[in-house]
């Protein structure tokens, strides 16, 4: 990232402009085509918000049809030294806030017929025999869409909502040089997240993203929460076992070229 930018916490559709280093000109009376207002990811939602109890009951929850990245594959395919730091990366979601005696399960439960549907996709699962090492709190938001209003399952980290001070130490711009689909504006403008290619968790840190349906069961999250920012560093590592990049993979396994079309959500 270069001085004319800055990293947001959340997507700002209507401040953008302020982040770029140009002006986007004035369209001449003439064009008949629109000028580019930024990638389609930043107005992709038109305001996103906590749903309220109203919709909780009449919007369903958004299913997206993306297949899950397995980290015991990627895992197989690293170097010693890139395999270190990507498990010292993975501990740091466990350590960062910490938890302690104060940090108590929420009050908030993921409804019936969401913990079903989510359960059938793969998103969550009933808790394993391991000690709780963290809660999250389940919540789900609505988006503004211009084809409707959307709304989509949330997990946010109680040890995070306490603490918010670790940032990603790689460099957000890095990721462009092996997944084209990133462009540079996008890089600048937002965290990138493991769920940007749905990697599954380790089965020792699932235990440290906790909570509970409705009817009391036990469950803990089988994918990155959204909003994590270790994530930049997974991907990284994730991308260039995929990839091939130099220094991450095995000679003998690496993959043909990179993922061209990675789910943004």
């Amino acid at each position: 990232m270069d001085s004319h930018s800055r990293q947001v916490g959340a997507v700002d559709c209507g401040d953008v402009g302020s982040l770029m280093s140009w002006v986007v000109p004035e369209p001449r009376v003439e064009a008949t085509w629109t000028n580019f207002q930024g990638h389609s990811i930043i107005r992709r939602s038109q305001g996103t918000r906590v749903a309220s109890w109203e919709e909780e009951t009449s919007l369903p929850l958004q299913e997206v049809y993306v297949g899950t990245l397995s980290l015991e594959w990627v895992r197989r395919r690293t170097e010693d030294e890139a395999l270190r730091l990507f498990d010292e990366v993975w501990n740091l979601m466990i350590n960062t806030g910490g938890t302690s005696k104060r940090d108590r399960e929420s009050h908030l439960r993921i409804a019936t017929e969401d913990a079903h549907k989510m359960k059938q996709a793969g998103v969550i699962g009933h808790a394993s025999d391991l000690p709780t090492k963290g809660w999250a709190i389940p919540s789900s938001v609505v988006e503004e869409k211009t084809a409707g209003r959307r709304r989509g399952f949330i997990a946010w980290p109680k040890a995070k909502n306490a603490k918010n001070d670790y940032e990603a130490e790689v460099p957000l711009g890095h990721i462009s040089r092996y997944l084209s689909a990133v462009c540079n504006e996008a890089v600048a403008l937002f965290d990138l997240e493991a769920s940007f290619l749905q990697a599954d968790m380790p089965r020792g840190i699932r235990a440290g993203f906790r909570c509970r349906t409705e009817n009391g069961e036990l469950v803990e999250l089988k994918w990155l929460p959204v909003g994590y920012k270790g994530d930049t560093e997974i991907v990284h590592t994730i991308t260039r076992a995929l990839a091939g990049g130099c220094g991450g993979s095995h000679n003998g396994v690496r993959g043909s070229k990179p993922l061209e079309n990675p789910h943004i959500d």
